[in-house]
């Protein structure tokens, strides 16, 4: 006998057996539940795949016999056997979901979000870099802008790890204050998909700092003037006065 199928309201009965069954006093069928939702998806939900590898979109589902995989509303796998789909996707955000199928119906799971990307692009815009020298009685503080797809970051400063700079978010690195010297240091972007180093770029610390005024003090000088003024009164300049001279 062919199973009979609840559809929420009556059972759909396949065939005659179920009738005849009922007539001879057998009084039974075989009914089916409707199948658990999926779960456990890959990548996970909010997870990332690489847009160079055909996106493997899998979950966990074992009591259903098909699935249909749903990728932003399109059914995109149809009547699979397993819940598995294997597509090539652009760079974006993704939505998908998973509808489990028997005889009785469906079940859809819950939506996932799925983030597309590409490998990391180079940071750029480096700062501190170039001629201009810093100040060592400061923290240098380095900053780059990032690029497109980048998550974590790892910055070297004269090919050693910056211990404190290593797994980061932010585009920004405190070296701290520095001894005079001259100095190079370069960024790691990395994500799901690979890692990307940026150029080396250099920078120089000067114990005076940048601009500082340079001040020379010339020897006393003792004197004594008289300078006349226009009403004519005499101005005595005391012998003991010190005049220093700023260049």
């Amino acid at each position: 006998m062919r199973p009979s199928v609840w559809s929420g309201k009556y059972f759909y009965v396949w065939g005659g057996d179920f009738i005849r069954n009922l007539q001879s006093g057998a009084g039974y069928c075989s009914c089916l539940e409707p199948t658990p939702a999926s779960t456990n998806p890959s990548p996970q939900n909010n997870g990332y795949a690489c847009v160079f590898n055909p996106v493997q979109l899998i979950c966990t589902n074992n009591l259903s016999p098909l699935f249909d995989i749903f990728i932003n509303g399109n059914k995109e796998c149809s009547d699979v056997t397993s819940c598995y789909c294997s597509k090539s996707l652009h760079t974006g955000v993704y939505s998908w979901y998973v509808r489990a199928k028997n005889h009785w119906g469906y079940t859809d799971s819950n939506t996932w979000t799925l983030n597309v990307i590409d490998r990391p692009e180079v940071a750029t815009n480096p700062s501190p870099s170039g001629s201009s020298p810093s100040c060592s009685s400061s923290p240098i503080i380095a900053t780059w802008a990032p690029g497109q797809y980048n998550v974590i970051y790892d910055v070297y400063l004269n090919n050693l790890e910056v211990s404190s700079c290593q797994d980061i978010e932010d585009p920004t690195c405190n070296f701290g204050t520095l001894s005079s010297s001259n100095y190079t240091w370069y960024v790691k972007s990395r994500n799901n998909c690979g890692y990307e180093y940026s150029p080396t770029w250099s920078f120089s610390v000067d114990s005076n700092g940048p601009g500082t005024a340079q001040i020379q003090v010339l020897p006393m000088v003792l004197m004594s003037a008289q300078i006349p003024l226009l009403t004519g009164i005499l101005l005595q300049i005391p012998e003991d006065m010190m005049f220093t001279s700023i260049l």
